[in-house]
C-alpha cells in the first residue's frame, strides 16, 4: 500500500494524507491590521492553538513583530478571544569542515 505524504489543501499540514483530519478552522486576525468583518482562516484544536497557528503562518518569515495581539473566534461565534503573543528567534548553527 502506498501511502500519500503531502501538504493538505485545505489546512496547509503536511503529512500523510490517507489518515489527514484537519483541525477545526477558526477566523482570525492580527489586531491593528485586519478588520473584524474579513478574518482570516486557520486551524486550531482551541484558540490558543489556532491563535499560535496564525501566528506561525503568517509571521515565520523573519518579518514579524516581537509582540502581537491576535483575535480568534470559531465561524459560528460573535465573541473573540484575545491573544498577546510574543516572539522570539532562535539562532541555529551547522558547522561543515571543508
Amino acid at each position: 500500500m502506498s501511502r500519500n505524504f503531502d501538504k493538505c489543501k485545505n489546512c496547509g499540514e503536511i503529512g500523510f494524507l490517507d489518515s489527514h483530519k484537519c483541525k477545526p478552522v477558526w477566523d482570525a486576525i492580527l489586531q491593528d491590521y485586519n478588520d473584524t468583518d474579513e478574518p482570516m482562516k486557520t486551524f486550531g484544536y482551541d484558540a490558543e492553538s489556532a491563535a499560535l497557528t496564525f501566528a506561525d503562518e503568517n509571521f515565520s518569515n523573519f518579518d514579524y513583530p516581537e509582540e502581537m495581539e491576535i483575535w480568534v473566534k470559531k465561524p459560528d461565534e460573535n465573541e473573540w478571544e484575545k491573544f498577546y503573543i510574543t516572539v522570539e528567534s532562535v539562532p541555529s548553527f551547522t558547522a561543515t569542515k571543508i
